[in-house]
């Protein structure tokens, strides 16, 4: 296994998931393969894991990590999930897990702005090749639809201070770099609230750029009408904003909750892996059908909205 990737909760994920021989699952976001290698162990020689990475860089990781298991690698994005099973001859499948996190690869190793710990390029792009990066939206946004980013994105209450700061960086010098992004927070948020701050306006930004959340709502709209009747979908968030989302599909008639309660990871894996700490699991089970658009509809229903999107 790639020695960036430690799969987060997956005791969690195969408790709740049961992937049973004879099977045919999805890993949604693949990553390195973590999750895909131990779901395909339970699945035996009959069964089979699709494993679904939309970037390039990491896709070639997770080829040669699974290459030895009966598992597809596909380097698509999951809202391709209907399409993606489609070429593959597979009409319904028996499970479907979800990890919606940030990668570390993409933190530590892509280059493109994700940590505020690095001095790079602001692009905050999961997929270069689609889409604008931060720092060439960033002088086209006014100062409230900043501080709206911050505050519906990343849930962070100074959101008017900092975009103001932001702003004002953006129409006196510019900024292209993830040391120009912090300096403009620096300059508006106390020192000793930073690691706080930080995190959250980093967060903000790449749901922004990415538009993950109208992404997640879509996508999970499409994996529950994939998933046969009696599958199970495990999703596993990391903000209240994600959580919110998979929280809603449970509310969904044809889904029962097999988790009342959100599950979290245990305090030895938070030791071992300081970025599981935020991380929350969700499953469920699917009892009846689904139509891919109105459950697209109520998820999204869930997406704070911008007064004015990019």
């Amino acid at each position: 296994m790639h020695k960036f990737h430690e799969p987060v909760m997956l005791k969690e994920v195969i408790e709740m998931g049961r992937p049973s021989a004879g099977e045919v699952w999805v890993d949604a976001t693949a990553g390195f393969g973590g999750h895909s290698i131990e779901i395909a162990r339970h699945l035996g020689d009959d069964g089979k894991v699709i494993a679904i990475e939309k970037d390039s860089e990491t896709f070639r990781f997770l080829v040669d990590n699974t290459k030895k298991h009966n598992i597809i690698a596909v380097n698509d994005d999951y809202v391709n999930i209907k399409s993606i099973l489609r070429e593959i001859g597979i009409s319904r499948v028996d499970g479907i897990l979800f990890d919606l996190g940030l990668s570390s690869y993409h933190i530590d190793r892509s280059g493109r702005g994700f940590s505020y710990k690095k001095d790079e390029f602001l692009d905050m792009r999961f997929d270069p090749g689609t889409g604008e990066p931060l720092a060439e939206l960033l002088p086209r946004l006014t100062e409230r639809e900043i501080a709206d980013i911050i505050y519906l994105f990343g849930e962070e209450r100074r959101s008017r201070r900092i975009a103001r700061a932001i702003h004002g960086a953006v129409r006196r010098s510019g900024i292209r770099t993830t040391t120009e992004l912090n300096e403009a927070i620096s300059g508006a948020v106390p020192r000793r609230l930073l690691g706080d701050v930080l995190p959250r306006v980093y967060q903000a930004f790449r749901i922004f750029v990415n538009r993950e959340l109208e992404h997640v709502a879509l996508g999970l709209a499409r994996a529950a009408e994939a998933l046969a009747i009696g599958g199970r979908l495990v999703i596993i968030s990391y903000h209240s904003l994600e959580d919110r989302i998979a929280k809603g599909l449970g509310r969904l008639e044809a889904f029962e909750r097999l988790n009342k309660k959100v599950l979290r990871p245990s305090e030895e894996e938070v030791r071992r892996n300081p970025r599981s700490r935020s991380a929350r699991l969700r499953a469920l089970l699917k009892k009846g059908e689904i139509d891919e658009e109105s459950a697209y509809n109520y998820l999204v229903a869930f997406v704070p909205r911008l007064h004015r999107g990019h």
